[in-house]
């Protein structure tokens, strides 16, 4: 039996469409790829004209967002299975992105959705005593977490690099908390956790336009690929868009 993202493609669909926007030619490819799996794949050399990226607000990012491109993968999702649908596109996502950028390692920065009480139980366990607690173990390779407090309570915010074996885990974990994040950095590179938190991150919500965007491209300034996946209860389509500087899509992903 025949495995691998590549080996199942059954039929591969092209087309390109240019446009001028702003003054600038972009060119939107879309590519279907009909597998096993129906999931669809979209590239967009201007993130902007990505449909499945939600409003980016150019003053809160740190770089031009015609500076940015995206690749999407998207599924039909059945009944009752938004959230399948979701892990299967970023899965493939992954590998896709891998299969080009070797040497680029996957970071799970997950958080605690609502406030915590202040309690002494909830700091001892903090964030990923937590988790463990929950099933999930984790080998919490260069692990960090910070905690936030304000008059509401607690919440903690952690990164860690996810080995290949913890994947299943870690998107999980993803899905689980709402708020939490998927990126991709060069082996060289390091999470800033505090960077991420400074972005007011204990205050965002799921359409926070302005944290979106200054994570998003705080991530890419840094040569890192964000993963902001889509789809949720009885939405139609689920999926998952990587957000990446232009130069690092047209060298790796055209």
């Amino acid at each position: 039996m025949k495995h691998g993202f590549e080996m199942i493609v059954m039929a591969i669909f092209m087309a390109q469409r240019i446009h001028k926007i702003a003054g600038l030619i972009s060119t939107i490819l879309t590519t279907t790829i009909m597998t096993t799996t129906n999931i669809k794949i979209e590239k967009s050399l201007l993130v902007t004209r990505d449909d499945n990226i939600f409003r980016l607000v150019p003053e809160s990012s740190c770089v031009p967002l015609n500076s940015l491109s995206s690749i999407s993968l998207l599924k039909v999702a059945p009944p009752g299975g938004v959230q399948t649908s979701k892990i299967e596109c970023i899965k493939t996502c992954i590998k896709l992105l891998r299969d080009k950028l070797k040497n680029y390692s996957i970071w799970l920065l997950p958080s605690t959705a609502s406030w915590q009480p202040n309690s002494a139980i909830v700091n001892h366990l903090k964030l990923w005593k937590s988790l463990k607690r929950s099933g999930y173990n984790l080998s919490l390779e260069a692990a960090q977490e910070i905690s936030v407090k304000s008059h509401e309570g607690i919440k903690f915010f952690g990164a860690t690099k996810l080995q290949e074996s913890e994947l299943e885990a870690g998107l999980s974990i993803l899905t689980k908390k709402r708020m939490s994040l998927l990126i991709l950095l060069p082996d060289e590179h390091k999470v800033d956790l505090q960077k991420y938190v400074d972005k007011r991150w204990e205050f965002a919500r799921e359409h926070d336009y302005d944290f979106w965007t200054a994570v998003i491209t705080y991530t890419c300034c840094n040569g890192g690929i964000f993963l902001r996946s889509f789809g949720e209860f009885d939405d139609r389509e689920a999926g998952v868009s990587a957000v990446m500087q232009r130069d690092l899509f047209e060298n790796n992903f055209l």
